[in-house]
């Protein structure tokens, strides 16, 4: 899931403050997405009392973010093993079958930069993860009505508007500090982690919904222009596929994975260890 997802879990679980959600905490929250440090997370975040005691609420809010994640992509059964049973990959077949269609439209009417995707060309593994990326931020489209009022939006723009600052809590520097002393690893490079942080700074600022954030997000990742056409071919996009998702369905699995996150035990059967990409098999149904 992308923003609403995760703070729809963190508020079911009952474990956090509003402020921690839809406000400063936001930062810390959604941390994993812009450090780009999930697998290090999946690892280390179950325990927050292994780290000082001034890092333990951020951690707590870093395993909220992953308990989220790991319940829509790997199920609820285990943390040990990475299993592509979840309800992303479940739920994901509409989309992977829309790739095509979609970026030959957004070729034929100019939206793409030279050399953007070309899903001709996919292997299985780009097409999955096309498919469930996309099932995910049409998920966050069912739900952000009923969780994110014009309040909300607000107070996450300005709790992203932290990220502007170079110095401060929750600032630019606070983010890469925090990395470092919790140990935090990632498959990039500094400089892009870097970028990362800025890049949420302003498509937090330039957001009008709170759906404008994972359209931004696809924007950049499959090399569209940024021009408000390609974001409404996006969001135009997301809504089809939005029509295929049962909302209870979605919201039931979000609410247990809300009561998780105020009981990890009921998932967590070990750090995950292994380090192989995961295999491609995707259950659907």
């Amino acid at each position: 899931m992308d923003i609403v997802g995760h703070c729809v879990v963190a508020e079911l679980s009952g474990a956090f403050q509003e402020e921690e959600i839809y406000g400063p905490g936001i930062v810390e929250l959604m941390m994993p997405n812009y450090v780009h440090c999930h697998d290090w997370a999946y690892r280390s975040v179950w325990t927050p009392e292994a780290f000082p005691a001034e890092d333990r609420r951020t951690v707590e809010l870093l395993r909220a973010h992953i308990v989220n994640d790991w319940v829509v992509h790997y199920g609820t059964r285990h943390t040990h093993v990475k299993e592509k049973c979840g309800w992303a990959f479940r739920r994901s077949g509409f989309a992977e079958g829309l790739a095509v269609e979609f970026f030959e439209g957004a070729a034929a009417a100019g939206l793409l930069e030279s050399g953007g995707a070309d899903p001709r060309g996919f292997d299985e593994r780009q097409l999955v993860d096309f498919g469930h990326t996309f099932t995910e931020y049409a998920g966050d489209m069912l739900l952000a009505d009923e969780f994110v009022t014009p309040a909300r939006l607000q107070a996450i723009k300005r709790g992203f508007a932290q990220l502007e600052r170079q110095s401060g809590h929750h600032s630019h520097g606070w983010v890469l500090a925090t990395c470092d002393r919790l140990g935090m690893t990632t498959d990039h490079p500094r400089s892009f982690v870097e970028d990362s942080i800025r890049w949420m700074a302003h498509d937090a600022a330039q957001a009008e919904t709170i759906v404008d954030l994972p359209v931004r997000t696809a924007m950049r990742k499959w090399r569209f222009h940024d021009d408000p056409r390609a974001r409404r071919y996006i969001h135009e996009s997301l809504e089809r596929i939005a029509a295929r998702l049962d909302r209870s369905e979605l919201r039931e699995l979000l609410t247990d994975a809300g009561r998780i996150v105020a009981d990890p035990a009921r998932l967590y059967s070990g750090p995950w260890v292994d380090q192989r990409p995961a295999p491609i098999v995707v259950a659907r149904e």
